[in-house]
């Protein structure tokens, strides 16, 4: 290559078997090229065929990194339209949360809301492991579960001493 575009280029070879070392200079492969014309021709067609198979790679490369983005963005997406738009209220408390995910799209998650018939808070703070759609749809499958065992009356009546430290569904695990 370096032949044809005067680049200045390196390599190291190490042969295994005997091996003929071929050399060939700039000059000599112009006088092959203008002497025969199928020379500079095949020349020419390797290197559009490798020249269409670079462009064809980086073409499915640029794909696959959109349809990646498009994927972390609509599981940003879920995940923020779950997060609490307010934050309850409660007489002598002042209730503050900020979220900054640590990557495009994260597990993390927070939920605030006031449990019925009494004057508290039920606070959530939690981590889905993996990332992405996945990762967002689980969160709210997760967040939703909360919600409903927390307001329930078997909830607030019997099980207001335990605290959910681990589910494991599937291969998803949430702390």
């Amino acid at each position: 290559m370096s032949a044809l575009d005067l680049d200045v280029r390196s390599a190291s070879i190490t042969a295994k078997v005997d091996t003929t070392l071929f050399q060939l200079e700039q000059q000599s492969l112009y006088d092959s090229m203008s002497d025969q014309i199928e020379v500079a021709r095949e020349i020419i067609h390797v290197l559009c065929q490798r020249l269409r198979g670079n462009m064809q790679d980086w073409a499915e490369d640029f794909q696959h990194r959109k349809a990646l983005e498009r994927e972390l963005e609509i599981g940003r997406e879920i995940q923020n339209s779950f997060l609490p738009d307010e934050l309850p209220q409660l007489p002598g408390w002042e209730i503050a949360a900020y979220f900054q995910a640590a990557r495009e799209v994260a597990g993390d998650f927070y939920d605030a809301f006031t449990l019925p018939r009494e004057k508290k808070i039920g606070l959530v703070i939690g981590d889905v492991a993996d990332k992405g759609v996945g990762a967002a749809l689980f969160m709210t499958l997760f967040r939703s579960l909360i919600r409903a065992t927390a307001t329930s009356d078997y909830f607030l009546d019997h099980a207001r001493s335990h605290a959910v430290s681990d589910t494991i569904v599937g291969h998803q695990e949430t702390t």
